[in-house]
């Protein structure tokens, strides 16, 4: 593709938000933001030898390298702008149980993972899951239609590994609906990876290899919403975000009120996931 098939993204990897789309703001002020750090894509895959997902260097060495020449394919495509925001890689082994009930998995693996990893990494913080209401997970999740987890979750499926990235600014101040509308212009492209909106399983991995990612001492960490995933019950959805510097999984109503109009805040972003299969 051509430089005229370039998907428009600002200097921040956002993706500029198109007419319909609705936006907190059209120009992002980027008050809440990650932070900018410095960091060894071969350290956070290490991250996984911790939780047992790995268990050699040279496992390792796959895994990074892979990530890399992911990350050369999209900047060969039309999403190459998503490489201006930041950026966290991520990894989904086969045969790990991944692909059972969402929520299930949720609850009983990557969750603990992701509180060992983080609370053994920044004591004495915290992780742990805050679900308003009467909210379950297990049993009660699914992909959302047409935004792209389906095909993760159908991977996992088949026993399948996957590698990825998150870039969870690119959908920043978007409403939950206009990033499934936004999803539809950052899937067309022709590569030689896949594109979904971020759910449980490629976000949870994501902090598992970075689990700093939402601690920022210098301005506030935006709530990562994520849009792959429904509940059965229409009224809520799921989200990763800071609390003090404390990590948190929130499931929260999708509209301050009863039958009111759906949220939309300055706080909140949407997750572009861009993932690839591996033989592991």
């Amino acid at each position: 593709m051509g430089i005229s098939s370039q998907v428009p993204f600002d200097s921040y990897g956002r993706l500029i938000p198109d007419f319909g789309e609705r936006v907190f703001g059209g120009q992002s002020q980027r008050y809440y933001q990650i932070a900018s750090k410095s960091r060894r894509l071969s350290d956070q895959v290490k991250s996984y030898k911790e939780v047992g997902w790995i268990r050699s260097l040279k496992q390792e060495d796959f895994l990074t390298d892979r990530l890399t020449t992911l990350l050369s394919e999209i900047e060969s495509s039309p999403l190459q702008g998503l490489l201006r925001g930041s950026k966290f890689p991520y990894f989904l082994p086969s045969n790990e149980g991944l692909h059972q009930d969402i929520g299930g998995v949720a609850n009983n693996i990557l969750f603990p993972k992701l509180k060992s990893v983080f609370e053994g990494k920044h004591k004495p913080l915290h992780f742990r899951a805050s679900l308003q209401g009467r909210v379950e997970l297990e049993s009660e999740l699914a992909p959302l239609r047409d935004g792209g987890y389906d095909r993760l979750q159908g991977f996992l499926a088949e026993n399948r590994g996957l590698i990825g990235w998150v870039f969870p600014e690119c959908l920043a101040e978007y409403s939950l609906s206009a990033q499934l509308k936004a999803y539809a212009r950052v899937n067309n492209n022709e590569g030689s990876f896949y594109v979904s909106l971020g759910g449980i399983h490629d976000v949870s991995s994501a902090l598992i290899a970075t689990p700093d990612m939402l601690i920022n001492y210098d301005t506030y960490p935006p709530v990562l919403c994520l849009g792959g995933i429904v509940h059965s019950d229409p009224r809520y959805f799921f989200s990763f975000k800071s609390h003090g510097n404390h990590l948190e999984f929130w499931g929260m109503p999708r509209a301050l009120t009863i039958g009111g109009p759906e949220q939309v805040s300055e706080q909140w972003t949407g997750v572009i996931s861009i993932f690839s299969q591996i033989d592991f």
